[in-house]
């Protein structure tokens, strides 16, 4: 019932406003004190912004608005090697890039197609309620046309791409684009349990070698549903990137590192760390302060905080037994934008640095603890 009432909710909501931007732009070429070529920009201001609202609220009418928003690598120096792979990718994308235009096709034929309906009604006032369900009518048959599309742009990249993104970053990786269930219930086990979501997506699942450190990561969405049935999705609760690497010793105590906060700072088993750099970003929490000092070395304190001061990308990082896990929370990275070139830069420039990040501190927190005992 409640899905029912959204999508009638939102189909009034489009509705209301292209009455009312058909009422405005009658009135405001009614004035005869406002020249025409004015008038025509009003108009197309006011369709562009009934129009990317329309298509905004009726892209997907049954799934809850979620405004909250992700984390995001921030730009950095890019390499030589990263350059090459985006060199290396841009003569395979030309089969893919034709279902990008093609969605990019099917808005600008929603936008011309209301445009049209629009002039005529600002001519003839009686063709308003006429214009008023054309548009509408307009809208919903392309975003129906625009989402198949981008499906299967999404899905053709998926399937051609990334296999080929993680292949360029690392030989020894391998990708699947389904992902592995047993991802999830590894996550569930080292995390704590939210109650705030009761379902769940796992797609995305980078596994293999690199550089010696044996590494799986995958993309996790947590969701809401309304019921047990898949097809009652309410929202997306939370969507990050999980990461299990294995490390060369078994830790006999658990050690947590989160983002540094105000309330964490009289939590018991709080490590306090002899560094004030790290101290500013981050807390770590363990029942042994003596191991946690022994793993979290100054060169590895150095690459969390390296990597966080220069990415601005926040994550939690769980260490337990043979196994270090983090929880990058950067959202839904992993699908490609239509109004940018498959090959974006800065969408492949995730993927590149996160991987590193991952091995580059596993490979530090093994010689942090080469030849010692614990």
């Amino acid at each position: 019932m409640k899905k029912i009432l959204r999508v009638f909710f939102r189909i009034i909501i489009v509705i209301s406003m292209i009455a009312l931007t058909i009422i405005i732009t009658n009135k405001i070429s009614e004035n005869k004190n406002i020249p025409d070529s004015l008038s025509t920009i009003i108009l197309i201001v006011l369709m562009s912004i009934t129009i990317i609202s329309g298509v905004f609220l009726l892209s997907n009418p049954t799934v809850k608005i979620s405004f909250k928003k992700r984390t995001k690598i921030k730009k950095g120096d890019k390499s030589k090697e990263f350059t090459q792979i985006c060199d290396n990718l841009t003569g395979e994308c030309e089969t893919i890039n034709e279902y990008r235009k093609r969605a990019i096709i099917y808005i600008l034929l929603i936008i011309i197609g209301c445009e049209f309906a629009f002039l005529i009604s600002l001519y003839s006032q009686k063709f308003s309620i006429i214009a008023l369900f054309i548009i509408l009518a307009l809208v919903v048959s392309v975003v129906s046309l625009y989402k198949k599309n981008l499906k299967e742009f999404n899905y053709e990249f998926k399937k051609t791409i990334m296999p080929k993104i993680v292949y360029y970053i690392c030989p020894n990786l391998q990708y699947y684009f389904d992902g592995d269930d047993n991802m999830f219930k590894t996550y569930r086990s080292v995390f704590p349990e939210n109650e705030e979501y009761n379902g769940y997506e796992i797609s995305d699942y980078i596994y293999g070698n690199m550089n010696g450190v044996s590494l799986q990561i995958c993309k996790i969405s947590l969701l809401n549903y309304y019921s047990d049935r898949s097809d009652d999705e309410l929202n997306t609760f939370e969507t990050f990137l999980f990461s299990q690497n294995k490390i060369n010793f078994s830790v006999p105590s658990t050690i947590t590192i989160k983002s540094n906060n105000y309330f964490n700072t009289y939590k018991t088993g709080r490590v306090q760390m002899d560094s004030e750099e790290f101290e500013k970003y981050f807390d770590i929490f363990s029942d042994s302060d003596m191991i946690a000092v022994q793993i979290l070395t100054h060169d590895v304190m150095e690459e969390l905080v390296s990597f966080y001061t220069k990415y601005r990308c926040k994550f939690e990082l769980i260490i337990k037994e043979n196994n270090l896990f983090i929880k990058f929370l950067t959202g839904d990275v992993f699908n490609p934008k239509v109004f940018k070139k498959v090959t974006d830069s800065d969408l492949l420039w995730t993927y590149y640095t996160i991987l590193n990040f991952v091995t580059r501190l596993c490979i530090k927190i093994n010689k942090s603890l080469d030849g010692t005992e614990i």
